[in-house]
């Protein structure tokens, strides 16, 4: 997690599914590192919300290592963990599910349940470019904002707030 990382595959959003979805491969020190990957979702029909990107690990079984949800229509309740200010609030919006609040240590593993502390992401990133931006440097992905733009098709009427 602490290793700078770059996505050693193309870019691409698959969108096939209901929703847009893109994966891509991650490289450490110029050599790609099996099963590191970076996983994208984005709503077909509503630009500039509701986006998750995610670092995870895919050894035949799939671990969340960290995930950025900008924008979401969800709220998050960590349930009485992680920080304290944290415990049983609502965090509506834009939150960051980070590594080092979802690590067991004392196991050497990650918490289970799909990464369930995160903490609201305070300057909350403006558009689609500035997420790329804060998702590098959260995530230590240095070529992340070389991401495409999803291929949004809004509805007629606006966007879901």
């Amino acid at each position: 997690m602490a290793a700078t990382k770059t996505v050693s595959s193309s870019f691409a959003w698959n969108t096939e599914r209901d929703d847009l979805e893109m994966i891509a491969y991650l490289d450490v020190d110029g050599a790609t590192v099996q099963g590191a990957q970076l996983r994208c979702l984005a709503k077909v029909l509503y630009p500039d919300v509701d986006v998750m990107i995610q670092l995870e690990h895919e050894d035949g079984r799939l671990q969340q290592l960290a995930r950025i949800d900008w924008k979401r229509p969800h709220s998050h309740n960590n349930q009485g963990r992680g920080p304290v200010e944290w415990h049983y609030r609502e965090i509506d919006g834009s939150h960051h599910h980070r590594f080092d609040l979802n690590w067991f240590a004392a196991e050497n593993r990650m918490l289970a349940n799909n990464l369930p502390i995160a903490v609201p992401i305070t300057n909350v990133p403006a558009d689609y470019a500035a997420l790329l931006e804060f998702a590098g440097r959260e995530l230590r992905i240095d070529n992340l904002v070389d991401a495409p733009v999803p291929p949004w098709e809004p509805i007629l009427g606006g966007q879901r707030k």
